[in-house]
């Protein structure tokens, strides 16, 4: 049996979902207006390889001219998702999987990719690639180290830049010095962690797939715009009074954070308390005494977040939880919540997604009285 699948042109985190539950062999329809609503891009990603990996057929077929698609670089197949796709399924047209057509075209976006330095979008949507096992880091973030070695800090911060100059629309339109130095915090945290725990899976045999960077952009100048955020966003807006939204996501295709975390003795947990103790200090996946810091980064995340007063939402494996930081944060609280309106049922990998008010455009919106 196979289940066609149409990705409509705002697919949300609840219709994302579903895909999980189907059964049998999957078939993806795009169409030249498929798209995600805001700050979903990761899941689908996500989802995608959480099918392939329960050994599940994947292919898809297009409503549209694919090849002149990839070249124009303006539909689906040009994102992460599309090019996840790619890289693990296969293309149909009419009754025949055309694999050998997939393969040619998922070389020629891979190629365009490669050009850029592993970076590809502009405007709403940015993303930064990894492939793995063959690409665990871009040309943009190595800058000439070796393929497997973490950039440095600099290294990455000055990619970052320039991702958020590229969605914010202007050189000029940045954030604050210090809103600017946490959230190169977060994403490098969060980048390193999928770095060094991403690519494997429960077996610790390594999984190939594409992950990454997702950088969204969201102007709300319609009441529609925000009534299609979830209700815990919804009240982030109304809280933060943001005019424009921006999201950052790491995703990565390991078994998630909360099933790497060793246990603690004699003492049983839930998937969210053992997810809450991962953004503890001093929790760590790794041995005592290898690194100075080790149990130290998912912390400087969680801080990051906090000192940015931004929302943030994790997916690991099946567990999506989630913290509205623009509210007091009492650490004597479990920092997350878990979110029971999505079901992540059958699904691996994990997503960090920062979302933040564009600074700029609430200092614009202020100036003019518009809050």
């Amino acid at each position: 049996m196979t289940n066609a699948i149409s990705i409509g042109e705002r697919t949300d985190a609840a219709e994302i979902s579903e895909w999980l539950r189907s059964i049998g062999d999957v078939e993806f329809v795009l169409s030249a207006k498929s798209g995600f609503e805001f700050a979903t891009h990761a899941l689908a990603v996500s989802a995608v390889h959480s099918i392939i990996a329960r050994g599940q057929k994947v292919t898809f077929r297009t409503t549209f001219d694919a090849a002149s698609a990839i070249e124009r670089g303006d539909t689906i197949l040009a994102s992460m998702f599309g090019v996840a796709l790619l890289a693990r399924g296969q293309m149909v047209d009419g009754r025949a999987a055309r694999a050998q057509h997939g393969e040619q075209l998922f070389q020629h976006m891979w190629d365009k990719i490669l050009h850029n330095g592993g970076r590809l979008g502009s405007g709403i949507r940015t993303y930064v690639f990894c492939r793995d096992p063959d690409m665990p880091l871009p040309e943009a973030f190595r800058g000439g180290v070796g393929a497997r070695r973490f950039p440095l800090r600099q290294r990455f911060a000055h990619v970052l830049a320039e991702e958020r100059r590229s969605i914010l629309g202007s050189p000029s339109a940045s954030t604050d010095h210090q809103s600017a130095e946490d959230l190169t915090t977060f994403l490098y945290e969060a980048a390193k962690n999928a770095h060094e725990h991403g690519f494997e899976d429960k077996n610790g045999r390594l999984v190939r797939g594409i992950r990454g960077i997702v950088s969204e952009k969201l102007v709300l100048n319609q009441v529609s715009e925000v009534s299609r955020l979830s209700s815990a966003l919804q009240e982030y807006v109304k809280r933060t009074k943001a005019a424009t939204l921006l999201a950052y996501s790491v995703i990565d295709n390991g078994v998630g954070i909360h099933s790497t975390l060793p246990p603690i003795l004699n003492k049983p947990e839930s998937p969210i308390d053992t997810l809450n103790r991962a953004f503890m200090d001093g929790q760590t996946r790794k041995a005592r005494g290898m690194e100075i810091d080790a149990g130290l980064g998912l912390g400087k995340l969680r801080d990051a977040c906090i000192r940015t007063k931004s929302h943030l939402a994790v997916k690991s494996g099946d567990l999506l939880a989630d913290r509205d930081c623009s509210v007091f944060v009492d650490s004597t609280l479990p920092f997350l919540s878990k979110r029971i309106d999505v079901d992540l049922r059958g699904s691996t990998g994990t997503c960090v997604t920062l979302i933040t008010p564009d600074l700029v455009a609430a200092k614009v919106n202020k100036q003019l009285g518009m809050v």
